[in-house]
This record gives C-alpha cells, structure tokens and sequence, in this order.
C-alpha cells in the first residue's frame, strides 16, 4: 500500500526485509519502501512498524533514538489496548 509521511510517498508492505532484520526503511531507492517482516506479530510488530515510520518521518535520527521512541510509543499503544484485528480473528479461528 501507499502512505505518505510527511509529504512523502512510501510503499509500505509486509514482505521479505532482508538478512537478520525484522523490518527496513529503504530511502535511498527511487521507490522509497518500508517492508515488514510478515512473521511477526503482537506488540513486537506494532513496534517494528512504528520504528520504520519513524526512520521514514525523520532520517537524521540515530538507531538508538529511532528505537526507544518506537518501542515507548508501542508499550503506551499496546496499554491502550492496540491490537491487529486480523491476528485476535485468526487466534479466535485456531481456538474453536
């Protein structure tokens, strides 16, 4: 899918990011793309999403700031009670 942070387009899916990585943000390319591992799940995706559209709305930040902001707004997300609607559903599936 398209979104758009900040004024710029990305391609966002869920696919293969690369070697010993759950996510990247590939800005350097004509087509800016962030792809997710699709293997993840819970609050640890909804961190991984949130630290590539962090690195895609501000390039200058470091790792080390790109990743405890994500994961401090992932942990207030996730107490507010943040979930994949697609993950409860198939959790419900498997337990019927």
């Amino acid at each position: 899918m398209r979104i758009k942070i900040l004024g710029k387009i990305w391609e966002f899916k869920f696919g293969n990011p690369g070697k010993d990585c759950w996510g990247i943000c590939e800005y350097d390319t004509p087509n800016k793309k962030i792809i997710i591992d699709p293997t993840i799940k819970g609050k640890h995706k909804l961190e991984i999403i949130l630290h590539e559209l962090e690195h895609a709305a501000d390039l200058s930040k470091d790792e080390e700031w790109v990743g405890q902001v994500a994961k401090d707004k992932a942990q207030i997300l996730w107490k507010l009670g943040y979930r994949n609607i697609n993950e409860i559903h198939d959790e419900q599936s498997k337990n019927q």
